[in-house]
């Protein structure tokens, strides 16, 4: 179960510097990371997750957008596949395993 509730844009394109939106009202701070991948690691990372194109993004720190339980990510992701599906991945406190 992910504590993200909303994310917008629910596309993304190739771009060097794509900024998304993320609701996550509960359990989400600057301490959590995401990022966006075919699948979500099954090998513990905590924090940051290294970009392996196409297959995900290098995984980055939430940041407030100064609305509470609203956060923006940027991420590069120009090494993403047109057309493939990603999941956005998080590990909530970006330095234990706990992710989701």
């Amino acid at each position: 179960v992910s504590p993200v509730t909303a994310v917008s844009p629910r596309t993304v394109t190739q771009d060097l510097s794509r900024t998304i939106t993320v609701t996550c009202p509960t359990v989400c701070s600057s301490s959590t990371f995401m990022y966006l991948g075919v699948d979500c690691d099954a090998i513990s990372r905590p924090g940051v997750v290294p970009e392996m194109p196409p297959f995900r993004t290098r995984s980055a720190p939430l940041q407030a957008t100064g609305v509470t339980g609203e956060w923006f990510l940027t991420f590069d992701a120009s090494n993403l596949t047109a057309g493939l599906f990603y999941h956005l991945c998080l590990d909530v406190d970006g330095s234990s395993t706990t992710r989701y």
